[in-house]
């Protein structure tokens, strides 16, 4: 049955979400064309907007996790992107065309490329 969801999604919206996501409660996608996940552990009520891309290379990593590990009430605007062996802290934005490639261990504004924080949670 996911299978079929799975491929459902990428044919009518162009969204892959990969098999070994855990994706908790809350999920919201603003406008569904163009995202990508893959090897990602994401908390609840996550926010994602259009093209954007979560994952990393490959499953192997020296840190042995291999997955992105995202935590609640995370927001992703547009064109914005989280690359490698990274872990978001609760409460974060990453806005629109950003490039998180190390992390975010505060909750706060991310922006940028590579994203740096700006602001704290409102």
């Amino acid at each position: 049955m996911a299978r079929l969801i799975a491929i459902k999604l990428i044919r009518r919206y162009g969204i892959f979400v990969a098999d070994e996501c855990e994706i908790g409660i809350g999920l919201s996608i603003r406008h569904p064309s163009g995202i990508f996940i893959t090897n990602a552990k994401i908390g609840d009520d996550f926010t994602i907007y259009q093209n954007c891309t979560i994952g990393r290379k490959t499953k192997d990593t020296p840190t042995g996790k291999g997955y992105v590990c995202i935590g609640n009430n995370v927001t992703m605007y547009a064109n914005s992107m989280i690359i490698g062996d990274n872990t978001i802290s609760d409460c974060v934005t990453i806005g629109a065309g950003s490039c998180l490639l190390h992390g975010a261990d505060k909750p706060g504004i991310y922006v940028g490329n590579p994203a740096i924080r700006i602001k704290d949670p409102e």
